[in-house]
This record gives structure tokens, C-alpha cells and sequence, in this order.
């Protein structure tokens, strides 16, 4: 049970209580606003079990539902942070020496809430005058947010640097986190798949731990001497029944799926392993051979995904499983199919195509300049456009300046592959794996060996 820090002793104030009714008071202090002049603002911020209260003295300014938060970035260096409400909420600056005391009491009754963990960025600067969404930044996009997702943190991880609360009070994420398990009682009333027909019940599994970061987590299950990666989503008959019927080249299998009256229990094989994210860490640079590889490997994938009208649209590193076969699978395709508009802009942008970024309509066709981007890190290191800022990310990709490493050892035919993925017209831009198979850069690679894995993959045991 969290405790109550009511330094203001709000509690028992009939001012108060008319404006709380029946939520219950966690937190309150005095702090600083800081406005959109800079100007620092005595304020007493108010928190409960539902929302958050900004007063100026006893006078009520504005209240934000903890459930609809997007998010909090924080500075390393000083007592600031920003609160990032949703669509129709712009953010709040604050300065606070309690500042981890205050994103403790937000994040733990957020998990509660929601059954899943806020995003939390931990910035390196003093002034977060950058990351803060306006009430006009709202006005011309409502959602539209600076908040910038390149330095998540894990929110456990976050609290336990700092020291804030203990464990018992922690464990309210850990135990809501993503909304994983369905209530018990549901349990045996639960419609049960196996891509074999064995029919087998969701007591049979047994959870082992959680892995991930704070913008995914998974829960790891276990059966029959096997892990199992499971998470869950709200989707409709049609998308079951897509995944239900058949498995799909290069694409991570559904091994089990249950259904519960809300939602889809889904789990895939695990076997601790590495995404092409911890393979870039590892490699830095990756030589051409086995880039040509890969392209046809997730080139493949692309197109069986497509040929199920699948628009992958968030195809980055951490998404790329590499199997112990070698090759590369493609995960979270039922997470990808269902995401909106707004949370792929939660993603990696710099994986995002031009055309989701604007807020146009995307199609199959954007799927390609992600592989394009991710071939590019492969060869040079860093992805093409970079910087720390999310606008300035985003005006570098749509000018589409692509620049090499000095002294590469790039060649002009795999650059020229390259401009084919990173049109900005995206009608000139690669549209198919017929368009990629006829690429002079891959016309001495056994396509056909690859796509029934008769290929020694140049990954296997990397």
C-alpha cells in the first residue's frame, strides 16, 4: 500500500474533498512550474488515485487523469521534468527537488490503472524547455508529442537508481504490467489454439520472469520443458482467424493462443533469442555478404506478409529475431497490425517512414524503406538520419540527404540499392521483393536455397 505524503494537509479540507470526491489523496507538495516563457511558478500539485491536480494556492488550474498520461521525461542533471498528457492534453514543466518522489507515486498508481508501465525518458540536460508540448503544439497536431522515445528507461529500473519506494509499492507494475495474465476465472472458459491441434489448458503454463524494457515487456512461460514468449492484445475474430489458419514464412510462429472474452493470448518459441539490435552492438559494421543475406532473408518475410495484406510498418532492429537456424524472423506482427497512428509514432522514428511521419496514408510500400534504413546501419554503423531532437530528425528525413562514412568501403552497387529503398516519392521507391530480386547487388545470392533454409545462413552461431 503506497503511503500518504499530504506535506500541504489537503487531507480532511472540505475545499479539496468537493473537488476529489471519492479518490483517494496519495501526494502533496509545492513545486515550480516553469510556463512556455521560462518563467518560474509557484504551484501545489495534488496527486490521488485518478488524477493529477494543479493548483495555484487553493485555487484549482487544471486536472489530468493519470490513466490518459503518455508519458514523463526527466533530467539527469537537474530537479526538472515534464509530464506529457495525450491527444487532447498539452505537458506540464516542473521543477521539484521530490521530482523522483513525484514520478514514483505517478508511474506506480499509472500501472494500477492501466496494467502496463508509463514510458519514462531520462534526459542529459538541465533544461527540458525542448521536450515540452505546447497548448499550440496541441492546437495544430493533437498528437503531436516532444517527447522524445531514443532514451526510454526502464521504470523499475528508474525507481531503483533513485531509491524510490520499496519493493511492495514497485510490484504494482510489475504485477499489472501489460495486462498479460487474464483474471483467473476465466481461465478454464478460455477458447485454447495449438498450431497442432493438441489441445492443452492455460493452467499448464507457468510464468518464469519478465523481460523486455519499459516500452515492451514479456512474460516468459514455460511448458513441457519449453519457454514461451507471451503477450496479449484486443483483436478482433478476423485477425485471429488470419493467424489461426497458418503460419507464415520468416514471420515468429504462434505456437499457443488463447482466448479469453476480452483479449488474445498469443505465445511464440523462446529461446533466448538475440535481436538484430544486440547483433548491431556486437558487430558495429556488418560486411556486404551478409547483408545480401539478410535482405533476401527479411525481403522474403516482407513479402509474406504482404501477400497476407499484412503493412508491418514498424520494422526496426528489436524486431528482428535472429533463430538458431541462422535466419531472421520478423516479431510482434499482430502487435504491429493493430497499432494506430499514434503509436507508431511512439516508435523509433528514425525507422519510420516519410509518409507515416507527415500523418499520411501508408501502404505496403513503407515497409521497404525500413529495411532500407536498417541495411544502411548494417553497412555504415549508424542509421542515415540521426540527432538527438525529434524535430530536427524528422526535418533531416524529409530533406533525404544521405551521407557515407568517410573512407567506406561501401560499394556503389549496394549505395545504389540503398537510393532505391530511401525514395521520398515512394511510388520510386522499391516495391516489391520482384523489384529487389532483379537488384544487380544480390544477383549472385541463391534466393531460391534461402526461402526453403536450404542456405548455410553466414549468421548461424554469430
Amino acid at each position: 500500500m503506497l503511503k500518504v505524503h499530504d506535506e500541504l494537509k489537503f487531507a480532511g479540507n472540505n475545499n479539496i474533498s468537493k473537488i476529489i470526491k471519492d479518490e483517494i489523496l496519495y501526494y502533496s507538495d509545492s513545486l515550480v512550474k516553469i510556463n512556455q516563457k521560462s518563467s518560474e511558478q509557484q504551484r501545489n500539485l495534488l496527486i490521488t488515485s485518478k488524477a493529477l491536480y494543479n493548483f495555484k494556492k487553493k485555487e484549482l488550474k487544471r486536472r489530468i487523469e493519470i490513466s490518459k498520461l503518455t508519458g514523463i521525461t526527466v533530467s539527469k542533471i537537474s530537479n526538472e521534468f515534464v509530464i506529457h498528457g495525450d491527444d487532447e492534453e498539452y505537458d506540464y514543466h516542473y521543477k521539484s527537488n521530490d521530482k523522483n518522489i513525484i514520478i514514483g507515486y505517478i508511474s506506480i498508481i499509472y500501472a494500477h490503472l492501466n496494467h502496463f508501465s508509463l514510458k519514462i525518458s531520462v534526459i542529459n540536460k538541465e533544461s527540458l524547455e525542448n521536450y515540452v508540448t505546447s497548448k499550440l503544439d496541441k492546437k495544430i497536431n493533437k498528437n503531436y508529442s516532444k517527447m522524445d522515445t531514443q532514451y526510454l528507461m526502464d521504470i523499475i529500473d528508474y525507481l531503483n537508481q533513485n531509491n524510490v519506494f520499496a519493493n511492495d509499492d514497485k510490484d504494482y507494475i510489475i504485477n499489472k504490467d501489460i495486462n498479460l495474465l487474464p483474471e483467473r476465472s476465466n481461465y478454464n472458459n478460455m477458447v485454447i489454439f495449438d498450431k497442432n491441434d493438441k489441445i492443452v489448458s492455460f493452467h499448464d503454463f507457468d510464468v518464469v520472469e519478465i523481460i523486455g524494457n519499459d516500452y515492451s515487456k514479456v512474460l516468459i512461460m514455460e511448458f513441457e520443458g519449453k519457454k514461451y514468449r507471451m503477450k496479449s492484445l484486443e483483436i478482433d475474430d478476423k485477425e485471429y482467424g488470419l493467424y489461426k489458419n497458418g503460419n507464415i514464412l520468416f514471420v515468429n510462429e504462434i505456437e499457443y493462443c488463447f482466448r479469453s472474452p476480452e483479449r488474445i493470448y498469443f505465445l511464440t518459441i523462446y529461446n533466448n533469442e538475440k535481436t538484430l539490435n544486440e547483433i548491431l552492438k556486437k558487430n558495429i559494421i556488418i560486411d556486404e555478404e551478409k547483408v545480401k543475406f539478410f535482405i533476401i532473408n527479411i525481403g522474403l518475410a516482407l513479402q509474406n506478409l504482404h501477400n497476407n495484406n499484412i503493412i508491418y510498418a514498424v520494422l526496426k532492429p528489436e524486431n528482428i529475431l535472429l533463430g538458431e537456424d541462422g535466419y531472421f524472423y520478423i516479431n510482434d506482427v499482430l502487435i504491429s497490425k493493430i497499432e494506430q497512428n499514434k503509436k507508431l509514432f511512439n516508435n523509433k522514428i528514425e525507422y519510420l517512414s516519410p509518409e507515416i511521419l507527415i500523418g499520411n496514408e501508408y501502404d505496403k510500400i513503407t515497409d521497404w524503406w525500413s529495411l532500407g534504413i536498417i541495411i544502411y546501419e548494417m553497412l555504415c554503423g549508424v542509421p542515415p538520419f540521426f540527432e538527438e531532437n525529434k524535430d530536427k530528425l524528422i526535418k533531416r528525413i524529409q530533406k533525404n540527404i544521405i551521407y557515407y562514412p568517410k573512407n567506406s568501403n561501401i560499394s556503389d552497387l549496394a549505395k545504389n540499392l540503398i537510393s532505391k529503398f530511401l525514395c521520398i516519392d515512394k511510388e520510386k521507391r522499391i516495391q516489391n521483393f520482384d523489384d529487389l530480386k532483379k537488384e544487380e547487388f544480390l544477383e549472385n545470392i541463391d534466393i531460391k536455397n534461402i526461402s526453403e533454409k536450404q542456405y548455410l545462413s553466414p549468421f548461424k552461431n554469430n
